[in-house]
Formats: C-alpha cells, sequence, structure tokens
C-alpha cells in the first residue's frame, strides 16, 4: 500500500514540473513576438511655407464680404497643410484655419465684416510652416461705401485769364448729406474750391477752375480725392496770345479794288482758334467784324474792300487780339478816267488797267 502512494507522488509531481515548463515556453514566446514586432509610429506631416496672403476688396463696406488669398511655397504635403488664421478686430471675421489639400499650392477664405460707424482697419495673420504674414483690411461705413471713380476736365489747354469747368463722379449715389471731394492745385496760375459736395442721390458734381494771367506756359495739376482714392489731371496755362505782325498787301490800292489783310500770333492758336477782331477807321476801306485764326495755325488772311474815293485817301485798319491791338493804313487812289491820265515811274502814261 505505501508503495503505491509514493508511485502517485512521483506522477504528480512529474506532471507538475512539465506543466510548469510548459508554462514558461508560452511566457517566453509570447514576449519574443511583442519584441519582434513592434507598433510603427504614425506618418507626421511637413507643414509647407507661406509665402503670400492678399485680401481683396479693400477697402469694403462693412456687412459686406471680401476674400483672402492664401499661396503656400511648395505643395501641401500628405495630409494637406493647415493655416492658422486670425484678425485684431471684430469689425473682420475669418475662420481658425484653412486647410489647403494635398497637392495644392494655394487657397482661399472668407473675411465676413459688420456694420462699423467709422473707418476700422483691421489686420488679418496669417502663419504656416514658421512664416507669419500679416493683410489689413479698411472696413468703411455704409455711409462712406461710394468712391471716387472719374475726375473730367474737358479743356486741359487755355489762355490764363480764363476759366472752365471740372467734374467729379462717384461709384454709387451719394447716401443722405452728400459726399465731400477734397479738391486741390499745385500751382497758383489755376486755382479750385477746397472741396465739392455731390448731392444726396447723385453720382456727379462740377466745380470751377479759374486761371490768372501768365507770362510763361505752366502745367498745373488738379487733384480730387476721397479717402484713399486720389485722381488728378494735369493742365496747361498759357501766356495770352499776342499779334507778332500785321501787314496789308498791297497797301496802296485803286477805288473799288481789295487787297488782304495778315495777322501773324505769337503762338499757336488753342482749340477752338483764335478771333481777330477788325475795325476799318474809315468808311472807304471796309472789313469784317471778326476773323477766326484756326486751331493750330499763327497766321490767318482777311479782304479789304475799297469804295470810290475822290482823292486819294488813307485809311487806318486796327487788328486786335485779346487786349494787344496793331494798326496798319492803306492807301486809296482814286479811279482815272480817260482824259486823266496817270503818269507812272517810267516816265509813259497809263489809265487804269492799261500801260
Amino acid at each position: 500500500m505505501g508503495g503505491v502512494v509514493h508511485r502517485d507522488r512521483d506522477r504528480v509531481g512529474r506532471v507538475t514540473r512539465l506543466l510548469a515548463a510548459t508554462a514558461a515556453l508560452l511566457v517566453a514566446a509570447t514576449c519574443s513576438d511583442k519584441t519582434s514586432s513592434p507598433v510603427s509610429p504614425s506618418p507626421t506631416t511637413t507643414a509647407a511655407t507661406l509665402v503670400a496672403f492678399s485680401i481683396d476688396s479693400s477697402p469694403t463696406t462693412g456687412g459686406t464680404t471680401a476674400q483672402g488669398a492664401i499661396t503656400l511655397g511648395a505643395a501641401a504635403p500628405a495630409g494637406g497643410s493647415v493655416v492658422t488664421l486670425s484678425s485684431d478686430a471684430g469689425a473682420a471675421v475669418v475662420p481658425d484655419s484653412l486647410a489647403i489639400p494635398i497637392g495644392a499650392t494655394s487657397g482661399t477664405f472668407t473675411v465676413t465684416t459688420t456694420a462699423v460707424t467709422a473707418e476700422t482697419t483691421v489686420t488679418i495673420t496669417a502663419s504656416a510652416g514658421g512664416a507669419i504674414l500679416n493683410a489689413t483690411l479698411l472696413v468703411m461705413p455704409a455711409s462712406e461705401a461710394v468712391s471716387l471713380t472719374l475726375l473730367s476736365i474737358p479743356v486741359v489747354e487755355f489762355t490764363g485769364g480764363a476759366s472752365t469747368e471740372g467734374t467729379v463722379t462717384l461709384s454709387a449715389a451719394a447716401p443722405t448729406g452728400g459726399t465731400v471731394i477734397s479738391l486741390a492745385s499745385d500751382h497758383a496760375a489755376a486755382t479750385v474750391p477746397a472741396s465739392v459736395t455731390v448731392a444726396e442721390g447723385a453720382t456727379s458734381a462740377t466745380f470751377t477752375v479759374a486761371t490768372t494771367a501768365v507770362s510763361a506756359d505752366i502745367s498745373v495739376g488738379i487733384t480730387a480725392s476721397r479717402g484713399d482714392v486720389s485722381l488728378t489731371k494735369t493742365l496747361s496755362v498759357t501766356a495770352p496770345i499776342t499779334i507778332a505782325s500785321f501787314t496789308v498787301s498791297p497797301s496802296l490800292v485803286w477805288a473799288r479794288d481789295s487787297t488782304t489783310g495778315t495777322v501773324t500770333l505769337s503762338a499757336q492758336a488753342p482749340a477752338g482758334g483764335t478771333v481777330v477782331s477788325l475795325v476799318s477807321e474809315g468808311v472807304d476801306g471796309r472789313v469784317p467784324g471778326t476773323f477766326t485764326i484756326a486751331a493750330g495755325q499763327t497766321v490767318g488772311t482777311f479782304t479789304i474792300e475799297t469804295s470810290d474815293v475822290a482823292a486819294t485817301t488813307e485809311v487806318r485798319i486796327l487788328a486786335t487780339v485779346g487786349s494787344d491791338s496793331q494798326s496798319v493804313q492803306i492807301r486809296i487812289r482814286p479811279l482815272p478816267t480817260p482824259d486823266t491820265p496817270t503818269t507812272t515811274g517810267a516816265g509813259t502814261f497809263s489809265l487804269r488797267g492799261a500801260t
């Protein structure tokens, strides 16, 4: 009986040792698998650098939207690139970030503005890849939404002392109270009012450009401005045109014949021409009241008609341009009759029209 118990104890001991060894092998195998098959780390993305950032529609009216544009220095990598966005004022709101998809180099986002009571400059900041760029947006009240689009002065060259009109035009009808446009001249030869107001509901207004007499031609810049928009028109204020010479040929004529007067100006006639006023101080020499020397020309002619005279008569002809006048004289001889021949310098006799 005691021998049987001893053998049973031996068998139990062997089984226990076998189980312990098997368990050890299983633990070792498990540890080996964990060591030889490490978990791969998650892939990482490299952000592309931000190289350009802009916002269109500046200035813009509060309550409207504008577009922001982002440009990267290289295509966005796997997983894309994220650009962080921020605004320094509540007048313009931007999203927290902009995701640029893999392979793309640019993207856009919307800037939403709110109504403001005064012009507000907002700085929008974008950052990516270690680069930080700023762009500004001017948000304007609705009452100032209109902008200056055109400055027109039809006549840009005229003689000092004359005046002309200029016109400013807005992008839309002026709001309640009208829209004020500032005006300026860069030379005293041409003056403008300090400002002109476009009336409520209107899109344009006119103003006067007044000039003073000058001794030499002068270029003058007239500027109209509103907000950050300035428009300039250049005018030429010229010295007064005078009569350089006034002649008549021939100056000795028979009665009832005509002769030609010639006026030469000191400079080319401007656009529209130069009007020359004429006066005859004798009834026997008739001239037109005026004649015009065409634009770009310096010389003009006119005809002087004569009447019958009983004796040789002198008539003075006066030509005037502006405040400048010159005069010439013509001599009118009476017509000879068949029984009253005239003596020529050669000692022969001739009748009118015969030698």
